[in-house]
């Protein structure tokens, strides 16, 4: 019976990952044609664009738009807000986070067609909506972050799409090892842990220790905290600081570095 108990485990495991593979599949169709729905708190901003992790645990580099343009009807005529597309966390995207909008698409079409809503109001003040696919430049703001990033001063109407999305990080697949970094983040690595560290704040998960953002790469450190292939990646990693990723099991060797006495100096001075 305990046997039987077992198999059954193991094909709901293997029933739920599968699953999630079906659900990739078509997320990536819907990226790369009509764009996903997103909840902006879910992406991942760095400063070689923005990442979505899909839940076959693929790193997919995506642009960022508002999918809904609004119109306001003046005196004169008809004037529309364009949205804009989106490659980092520029301060409209904050500002959106901020506000948990939820009109936000991510695609990786190259073509630099978006579909969008647009909403307006006829002479009867009745609303009417319209979606179609349409042109759109990248957001001021990003732009001007991506020439002082990459340190070029191209012209906006010469920032191509296609350039964006396909360096060879732009599409990472990886296997979780419990305790190691995952092969496919080698890379881009370092760009994503500071990421997550920042939107942690730089306190530990465990002893809510603060890490000045100057010692963060030292003394914090991305812990993996589950393989489970159906759980969402901001669900399997915890931001711990060095004294506490030292006590999760297969972790004590982090005792033996030298930055871990240089991480007890620093914790025994700011006490």
């Amino acid at each position: 019976m305990n046997d039987n108990f077992t198999q059954f485990e193991e094909f709901s495991r293997v029933v739920e990952e599968f699953a999630t593979m079906r659900g990739s599949i078509g997320l990536y169709t819907e990226l790369g044609k009509t764009g996903s729905l997103i909840n902006l708190n879910d992406l991942i901003y760095t400063s070689r664009g923005i990442y979505s992790i899909l839940p076959d645990k693929t790193i997919k580099k995506v642009l960022l738009y508002q999918a809904e343009r609004h119109f306001r009807t003046t005196d004169k005529l008809d004037e529309a807000v364009d949205p804009t597309f989106h490659i980092y966390k520029c301060d409209i995207v904050k500002n959106q986070i901020e506000q948990k909008s939820k009109r936000f698409k991510i695609t990786t079409r190259k073509d630099g067609n978006f579909l969008v809503r647009d909403y307006k109001f006829d002479e009867n003040m009745r609303r009417k909506e319209e979606t179609h696919y349409k042109k759109l430049l990248i957001c001021n703001l990003c732009f001007i972050m991506f020439n002082r990033i990459t340190r070029t001063n191209i012209l906006k109407e010469d920032f191509k799409i296609k350039d964006y999305l396909e360096p060879g990080y732009s599409n990472l697949t990886f296997t979780y090892n419990f305790d190691e970094i995952p092969v496919g983040y080698k890379s881009n690595w370092p760009e994503i842990a500071t990421a997550l560290k920042e939107k942690k704040e730089y306190v530990c998960e465990k002893c809510n220790l603060k890490i000045e953002k100057l010692y963060a790469e030292k003394f914090l450190n991305i812990h993996f905290t589950t393989e489970q292939l159906y759980t969402k990646f901001t669900d399997r990693v915890e931001v711990l600081c060095l004294g506490c990723h030292s006590e999760e099991p297969g972790h004590q060797n982090i005792k033996d570095r030298s930055e871990y006495k240089h991480f007890c100096d620093f914790v025994s001075k700011k006490g």
